[in-house]
């Protein structure tokens, strides 16, 4: 028996895996129909100058391809938030200010504000030199 066998087996970070497999594959996607479009362009314009019944049928099977991209986008945007959700993680970021919560009346609010005001608020004062002479004038 080598001495490699006897070093645990390190498990991989699942998450981890799916964050970078999801973010890569967000950017082919996202690539691809970025290719797509200036390519579209260009197939527009030959099949207009052309005429040719072809020239359209190829065009409109690219955009079809385009839209179904977009698709698969939107779906691997969809498969991520199942997965969270399945994971118990909330993958909308939270405003910290949703999560305050206050038990107390009006009245306690307005004397809490009016203390604040009171309060002499601590301010610290640093000179900056701003590289200029002010001995010259």
């Amino acid at each position: 028996m080598s001495e490699d066998d006897n070093r645990p087996v390190e498990e991989p970070n699942v998450r981890e895996d799916q964050i970078d497999d999801y973010q890569l594959s967000r950017a082919i996607y996202a690539r691809l129909i970025q290719h797509g479009m200036k390519g579209l362009d260009r197939l527009s314009e030959i099949a207009k100058e052309s005429e040719h019944p072809r020239c359209f049928e190829i065009l409109g099977t690219y955009i079809k391809n385009i839209g179904d991209l977009n698709d698969k986008l939107l779906d691997n945007q969809r498969k991520i938030q199942v997965i969270n959700q399945e994971q118990g993680i909330n993958a909308t970021p939270v405003d910290p200010s949703q999560q305050v919560e206050f038990t107390g009346s009006t009245k306690d609010i307005v004397r809490m504000l009016k203390d604040l005001r009171e309060e002499p608020q601590d301010a610290e004062f640093t000179e900056v030199e701003d590289g200029t002479d002010d001995t010259e004038a």
